[in-house]
């Protein structure tokens, strides 16, 4: 099996080298990268990374958030030019993992277990879990990503807070890895695929996403998104529409009050564990702490 890996990155310069590193100990073949015009530096980590793992890189300039047809392009570019039989189609703030060994062993036992089905599937859906911050570590010099320990497990009610907007304590769905063979197209999130193949759900990976990290970090996402979506004109309003919201709350001073509620205070921290919202789970914290 040759399992490689897309990334879409526009300044991820805090989080992509151990995105890049993690995946290549986790089995990754080969990725295939597409930089959205970074300024923060990301680009030039790239090429250094190139140097120690198989990275195609790609340049696209334009900031119009076209992460499908983006996303979609490596995907036909792995299909033409490698050996590749499956494509995970990661984000920077995503790190894919399997509890029973390397993604491969994960894959090779969710296409082992699916049954009912005549067609090879072509199309896996994996659970993605939001890893939050809380105040203790965020306020630390020494905080990383990885220092997220908080997992939301399910959906916590729209009225918890004041405004209703809740887009972070949320059950994210799914993302997927694709078959190349059959695959027509990536959605826009990663979050489905056009295939000639079957679907099923991927039990043995799931996906630790880590949307909220230092504020500097928050604004700097809530910008490049905002803008790109105001320069893109196929979107209707559905699409990223918590990115819409976050980026007119930006313009209107109030980001700050909104990032604070994704940062777990010790006000609420018990009753979310107790309620079942929130579990702690220390997993990514222990294998960064080993490495």
């Amino acid at each position: 099996m040759n399992l490689s890996m897309s990334i879409l990155v526009r300044d991820e310069v805090d989080i992509i080298a151990e995105n890049i590193r993690f995946h290549a100990e986790q089995g990754i073949d080969q990725f295939i990268v597409t930089d959205n015009g970074s300024r923060d530096g990301s680009r030039e980590l790239l090429e250094q990374l190139s140097e120690s793992y198989p990275i195609k890189i790609f340049d696209e300039a334009a900031h119009t958030i076209d992460q499908d047809i983006w996303v979609t392009r490596m995907a036909m570019w792995l299909k033409e030019n490698t050996d590749t039989d499956w494509v995970i189609n990661n984000d920077s703030d995503e790190f894919w993992f399997s509890a029973t060994g390397s993604l491969k062993d994960g894959l090779r036992k969710t296409l082992d277990s699916v049954t009912g089905d005549t067609r090879k599937p072509g199309v896996l859906h994996c659970k993605r879990f939001n890893f939050l911050p809380d105040q203790t570590t965020i306020g630390s010099d020494a905080y990383r990503f990885f220092h997220n320990y908080f997992r939301v497990e399910k959906t916590l009610d729209a009225g918890f807070f004041d405004d209703g907007l809740n887009v972070l304590y949320t059950d994210q769905g799914t993302k997927v890895i694709t078959r190349i063979d059959g695959l027509q197209s990536i959605d826009m999130g990663n979050h489905d695929a056009a295939h000639l193949a079957s679907t099923a759900d991927c039990a043995t990976i799931a996906i630790a996403h880590y949307p909220i990290r230092t504020y500097e970090q928050f604004v700097k996402k809530v910008i490049n998104h905002g803008s790109s979506i105001k320069n893109n004109e196929r979107f209707g309003d559905d699409i990223n529409w918590h990115l819409r919201a976050w980026y007119e709350m930006y313009q209107r001073g109030e980001l700050y009050d909104e990032y604070l509620k994704y940062v777990v205070s010790d006000d609420i921290k018990e009753q979310l564990i107790r309620e079942g919202v929130l579990s702690m789970d220390m997993t990514m914290a222990q294998y960064f702490a080993d490495v």
